[in-house]
């Protein structure tokens, strides 16, 4: 039996350990053992559940103390391939495998700061050996972006995120009226849009939830103590098919650095009307007006947001729309499937 290395930064909740979890659990064909660096670890025991086994290595005893024992455990298993779930360069790893899959997950946009600089030297570092090995993009938008500011591998693909489709409960006729927005508070999604519609007064009679926790937490919620306080902070939602099974509308406000929002994909599974900003990879998950809505700019979020929660309005063949969608593109088993074919 093959055995498949995953190096993770962290086991935070995040697209791609949710992506590799899932992964994991689809399939009994390979062995997995689980690599990761520091100590933020909302999923560790999900990994300790659903691997064969799983290793701390302190990020901060350094590179050649990492890459060393990073080999150690390799040569202990006999790993076969190597999965990296976080930008490729940016530790500067020996990595001793014929086989290393560079999972890329978010886009590579010019922000100006000190990480893009910090991430073009590394890149330039580690160019070689990035062209000797595997990249797998989440989506069209973060391969585009990534091509443009740095060369990728000599073999590249896209394989979008995949969900497991049976966790999700679509039936229409119990929900409640509940707009969410899913995501981690970190500055990468425009929550502040949404609590602003959160406290427009002709949604009064609408409950608006965010899930999800992050830096990002304290100014927000003081946002939304400025603006009424109608929108409510759930915090960390570990059930969030069954928050997503009562939600009327899901809106995903993604910012251009997201590379693909697994929530889109998981409302959708869920019966859920889909509202997100016209950018990146939503407009290759959402066709607009038939899976769901793409908007432009914040007046046409609240106009579409007031058209959908109407009691005329008819959601179920834009529904039925788009759980067909999410079960023919974006199912685990078809990601798995894409993916084992690359090991």
């Amino acid at each position: 039996m093959k055995v498949c290395l995953h190096i993770f930064r962290n086991l935070k909740m995040g697209g791609c350990q949710t992506l590799a979890l899932s992964i994991i659990q689809s399939n009994n064909r390979l062995k997995h053992v689980i690599v990761y660096l520091n100590d933020d670890v909302e999923l560790l025991d999900a990994f300790n559940d659903s691997a064969d086994t799983v290793h701390f290595i302190d990020q901060k005893k350094g590179k050649a103390v990492v890459s060393e024992q990073l080999n150690e455990i390799m040569k202990r298993y006999s790993v076969n391939c190597v999965i990296s779930w976080f930008y490729p360069y940016t530790l500067r790893l020996e990595i001793n495998s014929k086989k290393v899959i560079n999972h890329i997950g978010m886009a590579a946009l010019p922000l100006r700061n000190l990480q893009f600089y910090k991430n073009i030297a590394n890149y330039l570092f580690y160019r070689r050996k990035i062209k000797s090995q595997t990249s797998v993009f989440a989506s069209e938008h973060i391969k585009n972006t990534f091509s443009k500011y740095f060369y990728p591998s000599s073999s590249s693909h896209v394989i979008h995120n995949g969900i497991p489709t049976l966790k999700y409960k679509n039936n229409i006729r119990k929900k409640e009226n509940i707009v969410t927005m899913v995501g981690r508070l970190d500055g990468s999604k425009d929550f502040d849009s949404f609590i602003k519609l959160a406290n427009e007064s002709c949604f009064d009679n609408l409950k608006f939830f965010i899930a999800g926790c992050g830096d990002d937490s304290s100014r927000l919620k003081e946002l939304n103590k400025k603006c009424g306080g109608n929108a409510v902070f759930l915090g960390l939602v570990e059930d969030v098919p069954e928050l997503l099974s009562r939600t009327k509308v899901s809106i995903f406000l993604n910012k251009p650095i997201e590379g693909f929002g697994n929530v889109i994909i998981e409302s959708m599974a869920s019966g859920c009307i889909v509202i997100s900003n016209n950018i990146g990879a939503s407009k290759e998950i959402i066709i607009d007006n038939i899976s769901g809505f793409l908007v432009e700019d914040y007046s046409e979020l609240k106009a579409v947001l007031y058209r959908t929660v109407a009691s005329e309005f008819d959601a179920n063949e834009l529904t039925i729309e788009a759980k067909n969608k999410v079960d023919s593109a974006f199912d685990i088993k078809i990601t798995a499937n894409k993916y084992l074919e690359l090991m």
